[in-house]
């Protein structure tokens, strides 16, 4: 990605920032909101509709003592040139921040669940959305916002979640004059709202989910407001009814939206990782049928690979998905694999060096055609194109020599790359390597010392090769990382007896299955 990008981005949010704190400036001092004429002089273009929705709003509003939602006295906040410069400073501290969060999203380049686009997206929207709306719905809105911001986390970067919409809406809302109270409810609201929202489990979750975040955020206003005296008990009423009215019209937005967001920005969200992990899925269940060995083997790569990857603190639900698809290439010619040959004739033996090779490395270009073909998103090719990075099919390369091949070049048996970019890629590059190394080898191999060992032996070598060189993986890392491997590799290789299937019986004998590693 461009460097220049982020500042880009930052550049045309921090503008986004002035207009709408300028345009609730404007508001602030003459009353009028976009001429709707709710708080000031009602515009001509919007006469046509504006007072009857006045006279039917307006008389539940003044049951419940709410007649200052269409007017008030000055509430004794900055005003004027003051309240000009520090929506300014605030404006200009989040644009900031917002270029802070880029530059670490463009380092990320999209894997962690979070692109640039889509936090500007969704800032934007909070922007926009607050700017105009704040004054036309009154409280119940900015305390039903927070709930978009939580579903938009489900497709983002959780590190600065919880600050940016505190402070992002709690500006919206001083600049329209909101009390203390609001501000403090509009935080927990952001709070609860992000933090459910990183359990949400499948689609159909969202809404349970948001009736749960909506409760304890209306059972914390009401409460708040009672200490603070500021609003009597019909006033709580309305707000928590208005509120969940908003919080209904975001659930429903955000059902419909999500899908669209993950295919318009390339997104790919929880969601969409568990629909990716599901068995059933077309490719997954063509790995079954046409390519066992390459489907069990993909399994026991995610399995080693998630775990490493929680011990490093990357998102393990992702690392799983890409080790399902980092070989389905091997689907258009799986019988030329060794772990879907089942023991029998090796066809590589009838074949020359070159030709071997070919076939082998080709099965990473045929995996980013099948996975563009059935719309896989990006990052999950990522994991098909760089798993392998631009390793050297020694063996091939080397029996080419043996054969006298004339013009061996080493780079003819290489792997055509790139070296993996990301943890994550490189986590599934290692974790390949030795699930392969520890296959050829289990019938040697005894004890987790001797599997650690293995485990350390193959990573070092792909380290010396050069193929960890574009991740900053420490040796801390490396460390827990080979811990994890092997613990996976130890559970799959265990020896247990078996006893006879009917004690007594006639005809029956113990019998004992040394490294079988059955169920």
């Amino acid at each position: 990605m461009d460097p220049r990008l982020p500042f880009l981005w930052g550049l045309l949010l921090c503008v986004l920032y002035l207009l709408c704190f300028l345009y609730l400036f404007q508001y602030r001092q003459t009353g009028s909101a976009l001429g709707l004429g709710l708080f000031g002089d009602v515009g001509p273009f919007w006469s046509w509709f504006y007072f009857p929705f006045r006279s039917i709003l307006y008389k539940p509003v003044s049951l419940f003592g709410m007649e200052g939602l269409f007017g008030g006295e000055e509430d004794g906040l900055p005003s004027g040139p003051s309240l000009f410069w520090v929506l300014l400073f605030l404006g200009s501290s989040c644009a900031l921040a917002e270029v802070w969060a880029f530059r670490r999203l463009s380092r990320l380049g999209g894997t962690a669940l979070a692109k640039p686009q889509l936090l500007f997206l969704k800032v934007a929207t909070s922007l926009v959305l607050g700017s105009l709306l704040i004054p036309l719905a009154g409280f119940s809105f900015p305390l039903a916002l927070p709930a978009l911001w939580g579903y938009l986390t489900y497709a983002s970067d959780r590190s600065f979640e919880l600050l940016l919409p505190f402070v992002l809406l709690s500006s919206l809302l001083f600049s329209v004059g909101a009390e203390l109270s609001q501000g403090l409810a509009m935080a927990f609201a952001s709070f609860v709202s992000c933090g459910y929202f990183w359990w949400v489990s499948s689609r159909f979750a969202f809404g349970r989910v948001k009736v749960y975040a909506h409760a304890i955020t209306s059972g914390a206003l009401a409460g708040l407001a009672y200490s603070l005296a500021s609003w009597n008990p019909g006033v709580v009423l309305f707000s928590a009814f208005a509120s969940s009215a908003w919080h209904l019209l975001w659930c429903v937005v955000a059902l419909v939206s999500l899908p669209l967001l993950e295919g318009l920005f390339d997104l790919i969200s929880p969601f969409r990782l568990m629909e990716l992990a599901d068995p059933s899925h077309p490719l997954l269940r063509r790995l079954q049928m046409e390519a066992p060995g390459t489907y069990y083997h993909s399994l026991v790569v995610g399995n080693m690979a998630e775990m490493a990857a929680e011990a490093l603190g990357l998102h393990g639900m992702l690392v799983r998905v890409g080790a399902y698809y980092h070989d389905i290439g091997k689907l258009k010619r799986p019988s030329f694999f060794v772990e879907n040959q089942g023991g029998g004739e090796n066809v590589h033996e009838k074949l020359s060096p070159f030709m071997s090779c070919s076939i082998i490395t080709s099965h990473v270009s045929h995996g980013v055609e099948l996975a563009k073909q059935y719309g896989l998103p990006s990052c999950v090719v990522d994991f098909i194109s760089q798993h392998h990075g631009d390793t050297c099919l020694s063996y091939f390369y080397k029996k080419a020599l043996a054969e006298g091949a004339v013009s061996v070049r080493r780079e003819d048996f290489c792997y055509p790359g790139p070296k993996p970019m990301k943890k994550e890629v490189a986590l599934i590059m290692l974790a390949d390597s030795v699930e392969a190394a520890f296959r050829s080898e289990e019938r040697r191999i005894s004890g987790f010392d001797s599997i650690k060992g293995l485990v350390k032996e193959v990573i070092m070598n792909k380290h010396k090769e050069g193929q960890l060189d574009r991740v900053d993986f420490t040796f801390r890392e490396l460390d827990l990382i080979s811990e994890a491997f092997a613990r996976v590799l130890m559970g799959a290789h265990h020896s247990r007896e078996l006893k006879p299937l009917v004690e007594g019986e006639e005809g029956t004998s113990p019998l004992r299955l040394k490294g079988a590693g059955g169920g």
